[in-house]
């Protein structure tokens, strides 16, 4: 259920610098010249994702970078009994909700997935410390008898920063995609 349509990628994208004090990061972690890793560039990621009850993923086709989000508010399960067939919430992602980034080796083989080829590694991540997220969900009707509910997410950015430690901050001032929700691997 890889490469569903992305909705837009308006302004996606800058560095804005270290969110913390360059002086509390040691060499290792910023390479041997002292300087920050450098931001990713975001405009890589096209392949949407999903799963769960609400899991939302935006990967590079090579499987090196990766944007994660994910809330546990039962948003699927909320749009299945709405006499709508949909539910929605507005985050703060600095404190609800969470929203990250992956750079590393295989890192999109590793949501949403029980069956790992063992290559998979993280070797830098970035989380939201501040931005908005505004996630709709809207059910196709149905349930599974394990207790999953089927249906489309649509997941809005607006103005997150992501911040690692020894690497620049990412910026995204507005990103949006959909993807199917709704189901476990397995």
């Amino acid at each position: 259920m890889r490469s569903l349509a992305l909705l837009g990628l308006a302004g996606l994208v800058a560095c804005v610098g270290p969110h913390d004090s360059a002086d509390s990061v040691d060499s290792a972690e910023t390479g041997d010249s002292g300087e920050l890793v450098a931001a990713p560039d975001l405009a890589v990621l096209v392949d949407a994702s999903g799963c769960g009850d609400v899991q939302m993923v935006l990967g590079d086709p090579g499987g090196e970078l990766l944007l994660l989000f994910s809330y546990n508010g039962g948003l699927a399960q909320a749009a299945y009994e709405s006499e709508a067939g949909q539910a929605g919430v507005e985050l703060e992602l600095a404190v609800e909700g969470s929203l990250e980034l992956w750079r590393g080796t295989s890192v999109t083989n590793i949501p949403c997935n029980d069956a790992l080829n063992g290559d998979e590694e993280v070797l830098q991540s970035w989380l939201a410390v501040q931005g908005s997220a505004i996630v709709e969900v809207v059910s196709d009707g149905t349930t599974e008898p394990w207790g999953e509910y089927p249906g489309t997410a649509t997941l809005e950015l607006s103005d997150v920063v992501l911040s690692s430690e020894g690497a620049e901050d990412v910026a995204i001032e507005s990103l949006s995609w959909s993807a199917h929700v709704g189901w476990l691997p397995g």
